[in-house]
C-alpha cells in the first residue's frame, strides 16, 4: 500500500515539473519572438543615411564677356593705350557704315552680339555685356576694365571692318600681344581663341580668311587682364558682304560661328 502511495506521489510530481518547464519555454519562445519583433520594428523605421547628403553645388558655366565695339557717338577724348603707355589715342569711336545698306557699324555690332548672347545663355554659359543699347558712352579702356573686373573667361569684342578700296573683303580675327604698353596679356590663350572662332566662322559662313592678327596698339587688348580677341566679322565697304551682313540669316551664321569657335576653344583648355 506504502509502495502504490509512493508511486502515485513520484508520478504527480514529475508531471508538475514537466508543467512548469513547458511554461518556462513558452516564454523564452514569446520573449524571443517580442525581440525580434521589436528589432524588425527598428530596421524599418531607420532613416537611410544617403537621404540626408546635401548634393555638391554644381560648378559655375563660364563667363563670356560681349563688347559690341563703338557706339553712337564716338568720343575724342584720349586715354592712355595701356598701363605702361605714354601714348594718348581718342576713346572710341562710332565706327564704320554700310556702303550699300548705310547701316552704321555700331548697329551691326549690337545685332550680332545680342544674338550671340542668347545663344550662348541657352547653352548654360553666362553672359555680361559692355552695352545693350547704341546711346553709352564707354571708352576701350573702359571696356577692357568692366572685363577684367568680372575676371570673364573670355573678352569677346564684335566689330565691322571698313577700306578705300572696295573690293578688299574677308573676315579677320585679331588678338593681343605682349608690348611695352601692356601689364599682364593673356597673349598664348587669346592667340589659341582665335584661331578656334576663326576657322568655325569661315567654315559656317563661307566667307574669306584673312587670318589671324596680332594686335599691340589697341587700348581694348591693352588693358586687358583676361583671354581676349576681336572678330571683323566683314567689310562694310564692300558691297556684297554689307548686303550680307545686314540680313539676320548671316549674322545668325556669324554667332553660331562664333559659338562654335569659343566652346572649341574651352573644351582645348
Amino acid at each position: 500500500m506504502k509502495y502504490k502511495l509512493s508511486l502515485v506521489l513520484t508520478i504527480f510530481c514529475l508531471g508538475l515539473i514537466l508543467t512548469s518547464c513547458a511554461r518556462a519555454d513558452h516564454k523564452v519562445t514569446l520573449e524571443k519572438d517580442s525581440v525580434k519583433q521589436q528589432v524588425m520594428i527598428t530596421a524599418q523605421t531607420l532613416t537611410p543615411l544617403a537621404a540626408t547628403v546635401t548634393p555638391a553645388p554644381k560648378p559655375l558655366m563660364p563667363l563670356i564677356f560681349l563688347d559690341p565695339g563703338h557706339q553712337l557717338k564716338g568720343n575724342n577724348e584720349l586715354e592712355y593705350l595701356g598701363p605702361n603707355s605714354k601714348v594718348k589715342k581718342p576713346k572710341v569711336t562710332s565706327g564704320t557704315r554700310g556702303i550699300s545698306t548705310k547701316k552704321t557699324e555700331f548697329q551691326l555690332n549690337l545685332d550680332v552680339s545680342l544674338l550671340l548672347r542668347d545663344i550662348l545663355v541657352a547653352k548654360g554659359y553666362r553672359v555680361q555685356m559692355t552695352r545693350d543699347k547704341n546711346e553709352v558712352n564707354l571708352s576701350n579702356k573702359e571696356r577692357a576694365l568692366m572685363a577684367n573686373k568680372a575676371k570673364a573667361d573670355l573678352f569677346v569684342r564684335v566689330h565691322a571692318d571698313g577700306n578705300d578700296k572696295s573690293t578688299v573683303n574677308g573676315i579677320s580675327i585679331q588678338y593681343p600681344i605682349e608690348n611695352s604698353s601692356t601689364k599682364t596679356i593673356k597673349a598664348k590663350p587669346s592667340k589659341l581663341a582665335a584661331e578656334a572662332m576663326l576657322k568655325a566662322v569661315i567654315k559656317e559662313t563661307g566667307a574669306k580668311s584673312r587670318g589671324i592678327v596680332p594686335r599691340g596698339d589697341l587700348a581694348g587688348f591693352n588693358w586687358s587682364e583676361v583671354p581676349s580677341v576681336l572678330i571683323e566679322m566683314g567689310f562694310m565697304t564692300n558691297k556684297k558682304e554689307d548686303n550680307l551682313m545686314a540680313t539676320k540669316s548671316y549674322q545668325e551664321k556669324l554667332a553660331k560661328g562664333m559659338l562654335i569657335g569659343i566652346e572649341q576653344w574651352l573644351a582645348e583648355g
